[in-house]
């Protein structure tokens, strides 16, 4: 689905929500509130909205998950969304669960975590409907940027990375040694340094 949204417009969206700044990613990605989720509107409907300039492919080199279903609009750029298998990422959790109790070997395909489902580009008008469990990858070309809405719905789960131990919380995950495995992996795909 594309729905491509007036300069105008999104000039006007993007002043709004800079004058609520959130938790900017330097180098990375900058955030600002639309709608803020303590807001009494966001706090009746469950949904909050930001603004969103992503400046460099995701800083981890494995996918993750978030904490809520969203809609995403791209205003302006693009970027390469690479989305995993279900039932990789189930396949994962047995492993990491069993592994040491069966003694199971780790498990890799390719050298990455697990096979990507869809490595689609999403450019300027696009509209992605995710599910918080939709595990991703985000890949822009160096040099390129994207501007979206990201509108998030009601929080739903604790949001993570994929890794060969199954899925890990954000606050306790850890760089592991199949990150330059997986960033080689996406660079000889995409022709980009991930």
């Amino acid at each position: 689905m594309k729905i491509l949204f007036p300069q105008l417009l999104i000039k006007v969206l993007v002043r709004s929500a800079a004058r609520r700044p959130f938790h900017t990613l330097e180098g990375y990605m900058k955030r600002d509130w639309l709608l803020d989720p303590q807001s009494i509107l966001a706090r009746v409907t469950g949904c909050g909205a930001r603004i969103q300039q992503i400046l460099s492919s995701d800083r981890e080199k494995v996918p993750h998950d978030h904490p809520w279903p969203y809609i995403s609009f791209i205003l302006e750029g693009g970027y390469t969304e690479l989305r995993y298998h279900d039932t990789m990422i189930a396949a994962y959790r047995y492993a990491a669960k069993h592994r040491a109790k069966h003694g199971m070997p780790e498990v890799h395909f390719n050298g990455e975590i697990g096979q990507w489902e869809s490595h689609s580009y999403y450019g300027a008008g696009s509209v992605l409907i995710r599910k918080a469990k939709t595990m991703h990858r985000l890949v822009i070309a160096k040099g390129e940027s994207a501007t979206t809405l990201f509108i998030m719905g009601r929080y739903g789960q604790k949001w993570g990375y994929l890794t060969s131990d199954g899925k890990v919380y954000w606050r306790d995950y850890q760089c592991p040694e199949e990150v330059a495995r997986s960033a080689a992996a996406i660079e000889e795909v995409y022709g980009v340094q991930a």
